[in-house]
């Protein structure tokens, strides 16, 4: 009853405090919604962001409200700053929402005419939104424009956007090689992709590799393999890095000796390799 008299704001808020703590309550974000659809005209930008996101967050969907907000977020575009952008790719794309292609359009070219002001973490999560969306033309583009930019801004303590966006980069160029199947096969390079993968590869990935490389050698004595799991652990914890990503855990595992491992298990070797490389798999959908 209460949800009745909210302002735009407070139904922003609202949904915004819930789903920080991770609190799915289903009836009052279904009440909400049914508020938000009759109020949207009112929403601000930033109100309509942080609704999207805060249903995306926990996973709850309603078709009614978010066909109300793609309604609004193309006219009101302009007034969005990078966050309030990216937090609408990113949502719509956690809910699956493909079929409001004109919101992705007005959000992508609104992001790269405002490109030099968006923090890397903005850039890296409208590219993957773009790719989750399926929304090549507009991935490619923004990837053109913003692939140089984004390897030059990074900072190895931004270790989590710094994967998520070489992995977006890796996966698109690899889709677009030359004789792959459907539409790639163009062999198109996304201007910059050279310099970001070397600056990944440098900074983050080729450091971490050899660390793990020396905790699988496992030749060292425990109290020697305790250190260095604590030095390596305290490397991820530093750039916040969850994963190599798909792209980049493939070759990982390889360098790693990961299928030569599992060729072992065929012996009657020690069964963790496998298991690591299918949880590995499971996880990043790979």
């Amino acid at each position: 009853k209460k949800v009745a008299s909210f302002s735009a704001q407070d139904l922003s808020n609202t949904a915004w405090a819930y789903a920080k703590l991770g609190l799915a309550e289903d009836d009052m974000f279904d009440a909400i919604a049914a508020e938000v659809v009759l109020k949207a005209k009112l929403l601000l930008p930033q109100n309509l962001s942080i609704l999207s996101w805060a249903y995306a967050k926990l996973g709850l969907l309603n078709d009614a409200m978010m066909h109300a907000i793609s309604i609004q977020i193309p006219g009101k575009v302009a007034e969005f700053d990078g966050q309030g952008l990216a937090n609408v790719v990113w949502s719509f794309a956690v809910l699956g929402l493909r079929q409001y292609g004109p919101v992705a359009r007005a959000v992508a070219r609104t992001a790269e005419d405002i490109l030099t002001e968006l923090t890397v973490q903005e850039i890296a999560n409208l590219a993957w939104g773009l790719m989750a969306l399926g929304y090549t033309d507009l991935l490619s583009s923004f990837l053109h424009r913003s692939t140089r930019h984004f390897a030059q801004a990074i900072g190895p303590e931004n270790g989590a956007s710094f994967t998520d966006f070489a992995n977006v980069c890796a996966a698109y160029q690899r889709a677009r090689a030359p004789g792959q199947p459907g539409p790639g096969g163009s062999g198109e390079r996304i201007r910059g992709a050279g310099e970001l993968d070397a600056a990944y590869r440098q900074v983050l990935f080729d450091p971490l590799l050899v660390r793990l490389a020396m905790l699988r050698a496992g030749h060292a004595s425990a109290e020697s393999r305790e250190q260095d799991l604590a030095a390596t652990q305290r490397l991820l914890d530093a750039a916040g890095v969850p994963s190599f990503g798909a792209a980049y855990t493939d070759e990982a595992l390889g360098r790693l000796g990961v299928d030569a491992a599992n060729a072992a298990d065929a012996a009657g070797a020690a069964p963790w390799p496998r298991d690591a490389r299918e949880r590995c798999r499971t996880l990043l959908g790979s």
